[in-house]
């Protein structure tokens, strides 16, 4: 094939119905391989949340725009089960959909002629791409890694005969988003990679886009009835286990003129908030939204706020989204100092670090933030500019472009 030949890439993203970064990303992240040239399709099990991609098309395995009464009952169960918050029907419903993606996936790619199937989030179960080889050949796959999925340690004790035998007919690149994802899948998952010329782990961080729908902090506190005198900390996205709230409200507590602002849904069998203000007696002092926040809302919670607080617990391996987020709204982050975060927070000079799990700590960088100058808040937004440019949506597609080619030119 001639590098000078347009690319086609199929873009899988199983779970862009579901809310959250998936839908935001099958929608950005698209749209930006079609800007640097890539002639690219967004494959989806039932279309995306919040908004349409943008002049990309798209297939799904539920068909987007039938409203016959199978396709109506589809959704609605979808929708219904997408809140439910039981593991017992969660899990086989990620499986069901992820593996019926993936099946339309593998054959569209022969039928269509895609160079490169790119497979966002193989991580909930990375085995299913591994053992297709064992049933198709001649596959680029290009698949992202997000995090340290615990369900994988179930299929790292798979025969390596057979993995070998599945890659040896097809060609990975196994895409993480830090260097600690990067070395669990490198050591414990993908070891058997090891000698084999079919497959490699590369680095991508995600991608940004300069946000150019800001408003002020005035309008945003209107918005959302916040106090205008006080000291708004933002904590946002979903409660889960690998947030620690925790040290976050113990912190809170001694900090004087300060509120704290939790915009996002809460997992099931992570912290009860409203009890745990309680506990602290924060409860005029903690607003708690326990709720999706959509992508038209965001600029008003990061507007409305000073800082956005970023706290993790110590195991915490995967990439803070959120710190993208804050510097895409030009807001200094105060960071706990787990894995790349905090190299990341004090290398690009956008907020303050503190220890992570320790609430004196993050006391103490509370009351430094306050303490700072407007001199020295302004240079903190100036280099989430900076931030924004070199993590900006155009760079990580330009990034995506050459690992596509090492995919199809260099096997």
């Amino acid at each position: 094939m001639s590098r000078t030949k347009t690319l086609r890439i199929l873009y899988v993203c199983p779970f862009a119905h579901r809310l959250g970064h998936y839908s935001w990303a099958a929608v950005h992240e698209t749209y930006a391989l079609k800007k640097v040239g890539l002639e690219v399709t967004l494959l989806t099990f039932a279309g995306v949340r919040d908004e349409e991609p943008h002049g990309v098309q798209h297939l799904s395995v539920i068909p987007l725009n039938e409203t016959g009464l199978f396709s109506n009952f589809t959704r609605y169960y979808l929708q219904k089960a997408c809140a439910m918050r039981s593991k017992l029907v969660k899990w086989p419903l990620l499986l069901s959909e992820y593996l019926s993606t993936l099946i339309l996936a593998i054959l569209l790619r022969k039928r269509l002629k895609f160079n490169v199937i790119h497979l966002r989030d193989g991580d909930p179960f990375l085995f299913l791409p591994l053992l297709s080889g064992l049933f198709v050949r001649n596959v680029n796959w290009v698949i992202s890694l997000l995090g340290v999925s615990l369900a994988n340690r179930l299929y790292s004790n798979l025969s390596r005969p057979i993995l070998k035998l599945s890659l040896s007919k097809n060609h990975f690149i196994f895409v993480c988003q830090n260097e600690a994802v990067k070395e669990y899948y490198e050591t414990r998952i993908l070891r058997f990679l090891h000698g084999l010329p079919t497959g490699r782990i590369v680095i991508l961080p995600p991608g940004l886009e300069q946000e150019n729908h800001f408003v002020s902090l005035e309008e945003a506190r209107r918005h959302l009835k916040l106090p205008f005198k006080k000291i708004v900390l933002l904590s946002f996205g979903t409660v889960h286990a690998g947030r620690d709230l925790d040290c976050v409200f113990k912190a809170i507590k001694n900090a004087q003129n300060v509120i704290l602002l939790q915009a996002g849904g809460i997992l099931p069998g992570n912290l009860k908030l409203d009890s745990l203000a309680q506990k602290y007696g924060l409860e005029d002092r903690v607003i708690i939204k326990d709720t999706y926040i959509p992508e038209a809302d965001k600029p008003y919670y990061f507007s409305a706020a000073d800082a956005i607080i970023l706290s993790y617990v110590k195991s915490f391996s995967q990439t803070a989204s959120i710190l993208w987020e804050a510097c895409r709204f030009h807001r200094p982050v105060i960071a706990s100092n787990n894995s790349e975060l905090g190299e990341f927070v004090r290398k690009y000079g956008v907020g303050l670090v503190f220890r992570a799990q320790d609430s004196l700590s993050l006391q103490d960088a509370i009351n430094r933030f306050i303490s700072l100058s407007s001199e020295e808040l302004e240079k903190m937004k100036r280099n989430s500019e900076h931030f924004c440019d070199y993590f900006s949506f155009e760079k990580w597609a330009q990034r995506c472009l050459k690992i596509y080619e090492d995919t199809v030119y260099l096997k």
